[in-house]
């Protein structure tokens, strides 16, 4: 069994769902402490950076450059996690 998790939550939960940024876990790895994701901020980082270069990469992909991607990016959610 696994349960969604929203790459970047909160406010932006509406917006990682309608870009696709949700990654599957097992419960202990997403809920439970002390390694779900929820309780240690590092995986939650390497989660966030994940997910922004996919972002960044599917930008890149529809023709933006490297920085024009990464604006993209920090116009949509607000902060640059690489």
């Amino acid at each position: 069994m696994t349960e969604t998790h929203h790459i970047f939550g909160a406010a932006n939960r509406r917006l990682s769902d309608e870009d696709g940024l949700v990654v599957y876990l097992c419960p202990y790895c997403h809920n439970i402490p002390p390694r779900g994701v929820h309780f240690d901020a590092q995986a939650m980082k390497r989660l966030r950076q994940v997910g922004q270069k996919a972002y960044e990469d599917k930008m890149a992909q529809n023709g933006l450059n490297k920085a024009e991607a990464r604006e993209a990016f920090m116009k949509r959610y607000g902060r640059n996690y690489l």
